[in-house]
């Protein structure tokens, strides 16, 4: 595996201190299960059926299937375009993130918030936001793509401004619809952080003697 610098590894452990820490305060606290009730019971009293179709529309875009293959016909793009190693990095991140969300929920086996106040019912566990984890990876990912290939300050600000919004659209609206708890989606980011942390680690250049 590639070296990371400092910062990055930094910014990893950061990651993983975060998704520990909103963990214990879930499981073995009181505070933040409660603010959890109260922003999801918050939010179902402003609904609306506009909102309502804005929301499940959004949240529809980015479930497993559409969102895998989104990645795929991204990736195959890329590919074309010769941009191998962003392609590479689609492939295989979006999926593994899933895979990685999927193993956490066994893990912590949190149930979803009450049925009086979702919209949609699952029968999957809560604790991290599937859709969240993966669509943070995704557009994490198409911005890192943006970077490698531009130097341009706009358009790498574009980029950032794009993914964050889309990941905040996607995260919201699990919380709207009542399909997680805020701490779910929170924790989901730092399980996404963590992977595009560790997909743009780089092995420090070497310097050649003679």
């Amino acid at each position: 595996m590639p070296e990371a610098p400092r910062a990055a590894l930094l910014a990893t452990a950061a990651c993983v201190i975060a998704f520990c820490a909103i963990a214990l305060a879930v499981f073995a606290g009181s505070t933040l299960p409660a603010l959890d009730e109260q922003v999801s019971a918050w939010l179902a009293a402003r609904r609306s059926p506009a909102w309502n179709r804005i929301m499940g529309s959004v949240s529809d875009a980015h479930a497993t299937l559409p969102l895998l293959a989104a990645a795929f016909v991204v990736a195959a793009w890329l590919r074309v375009r010769g941009w191998r190693e962003q392609a590479l990095r689609l492939a295989v991140l979006v999926p593994l993130a899933m895979v990685v969300n999927v193993a956490l929920k066994q893990v912590f086996a949190r149930v979803r918030p009450s049925s009086d106040l979702a919209l949609v019912h699952l029968s999957t566990y809560s604790f991290p936001s599937g859709h969240t984890t993966a669509s943070a990876v995704f557009y994490g990912l198409l911005c890192m793509a943006v970077f490698a290939r531009t130097q341009s300050r706009a358009v790498r600000r574009g980029a950032v401004i794009a993914a964050g919004a889309m990941v905040s659209w996607v995260a919201l609206s699990r919380v709207y619809l009542a399909a997680h708890y805020p701490s779910d989606v929170l924790a989901s980011l730092c399980v996404a952080g963590v992977v595009l942390l560790v997909a743009g680690w780089r092995r420090p250049a070497r310097v050649r003697s003679g």
